[in-house]
């Protein structure tokens, strides 16, 4: 009578989950979102992993004293979590 029954499984739950966003990505996710809101076409970035995602830094290329970058956080899935804007100094 169980064979006949079957066990309940959710494919759906398993096919949304995503893998951990790798450094490319969060690099991908935080210059796309700085391009589209800042209006940069050129950008150059930097990140550094953290324990729960990325830090990326990006700035507009070219850059000089004066030019505005941002601090962008990625999370492990991909999410934006901070966006921080500054200006180098003179």
């Amino acid at each position: 009578m169980l064979l006949l029954l079957g066990c309940v499984y959710d494919d759906q739950a398993i096919a949304h989950r995503s893998p951990p966003a790798t450094q490319e990505d969060a690099t991908a996710i935080a210059t796309a979102s700085v391009k589209a809101k800042e209006k940069w076409k050129r950008v150059g970035s930097d990140v550094k992993k953290l324990d729960n995602g990325w830090r990326v830094f990006v700035a507009r290329v070219p850059s000089n004293f004066g030019t505005p970058f941002v601090i962008v956080t990625v999370d492990e899935n991909g999410e934006v979590t901070g966006y921080q804007k500054g200006k180098f100094d003179k």
